[in-house]
């Protein structure tokens, strides 16, 4: 059998899991993504190439959808104080986020994925928050279960869906007093707290109505961020003059957070 199609098969055994815990309509997203990336020419001229990107695009959005499948708070609260947050002048900060994640799946539970939590909480474990650096480049020290393609896909595919991502960000800001920033060259940070409360530093928005409708929303998005990503990883992925300049800081590196225990 095929890369190709090895890959679809585990991507379709998860869906058969979603559908069997309630979780259609996002079975539905990943079901019509198989079909999108296998009616799709990524390289003409290397067949291997083509079917190496379709595999990767096809395990990531496996990987993206093991992360709504039930779990409970007990485990959830293992899986995040499993990052471990270095008790330094930002810890306060750190334990901040912890607690957002925490109030957000108290409303979401596994309508949202696992990318988001521990997206969220892998970017308050590195020791210095407040500088900008690249997911790829920190790709060593993520968990097994958060490939860095699904992080950033979390983070390119959310604000699309306007009254969710300000719902979620809301929470963060209440806790932190800060917002997370991303940008387009895959660089994730935290800005320095200026003054708690001040106004261009609040976001206040409610809970989104239909919370099931919403977290639909994004899925596509995102799906469609892992396709983009791992393209661009095997043909465009590089630095320009402008990022590695922006980026030139970086902050000390941080022990990669064993889950297996949670497996």
């Amino acid at each position: 059998m095929c890369i190709v199609c090895d890959s679809k098969k585990r991507l379709l055994m998860v869906c058969d899991c979603l559908d069997e815990v309630g979780q259609s309509d996002l079975s539905l997203k990943f079901q019509a993504f198989i079909d999108i990336v296998r009616g799709r020419v990524y390289d003409d001229e290397n067949k291997d190439r083509n079917c190496a990107m379709k595999a990767k695009m096809l395990d990531m959005a496996t990987s993206f959808a093991e992360g709504y499948m039930p779990i409970s708070k007990s485990e959830f609260l293992a899986k995040i104080n499993a990052f471990n947050l270095p008790n330094d002048s930002s810890f306060s900060l750190r334990k901040s986020m912890r607690t957002a994640m925490i109030e957000l799946f108290d409303v979401y539970e596994n309508r949202l994925p696992w990318a988001l939590y521990g997206g969220y909480m892998f970017m308050v474990t590195r020791p210095n928050v407040h500088v900008a650096e690249r997911l790829p480049d920190l790709k060593s020290l993520l968990p097994d279960d958060l490939p860095w393609e699904c992080v950033d896909a979390v983070w390119h595919g959310f604000p699309p869906a306007t009254a969710l991502y300000m719902h979620i960000l809301s929470v963060i800001n209440k806790r932190t007093h800060t917002v997370p920033l991303h940008g387009c060259g895959c660089n994730h940070y935290l800005p320095p707290i200026q003054e708690p409360g001040i106004a261009k530093m609040t976001v206040v928005y409610p809970e989104p109505a239909d919370i099931v409708e919403e977290t639909e929303v994004p899925l596509s998005h995102c799906l469609n961020a892992i396709e983009t990503l791992v393209r661009e990883t095997f043909v465009l992925f590089g630095e320009t003059t402008k990022s590695i300049n922006h980026h030139a800081s970086v902050s000390p590196p941080v022990k990669k957070i064993d889950t297996s225990i949670y497996a």
